[in-house]
């Protein structure tokens, strides 16, 4: 049986240019620099229908569409949301 040859790792050089990233000091980073982190910035998104009075309102147009689409599965939600509002 023949010995199968193993060849050694190769060794890199500072500067080298692998798959797109240069060897440097600090280790593999991408060909132009490394890419700088950024935070992202967090966005608070709220939403609030209100009438002159500053109530919440039921869109009642919405929730019978709904309905009519639904055979009248989204009724009791429609039913529920109404009571909720009204106490608003």
């Amino acid at each position: 049986m023949a010995q199968q040859q193993q060849h050694p790792a190769p060794q890199y050089n500072l500067g080298d240019v692998v798959n797109g990233h240069v060897l440097t000091q600090q280790g593999w980073v991408p060909v132009g620099g490394a890419q700088p982190q950024y935070a992202q910035p967090q966005i608070n998104i709220t939403q609030q229908v209100a009438g002159s009075n500053g109530k919440t309102r039921t869109s009642h147009g919405l929730h019978l569409v709904l309905t009519i689409l639904t055979a009248g599965l989204w009724a009791p939600v429609w039913i529920i949301v109404t009571i909720v509002n009204r106490g608003k």
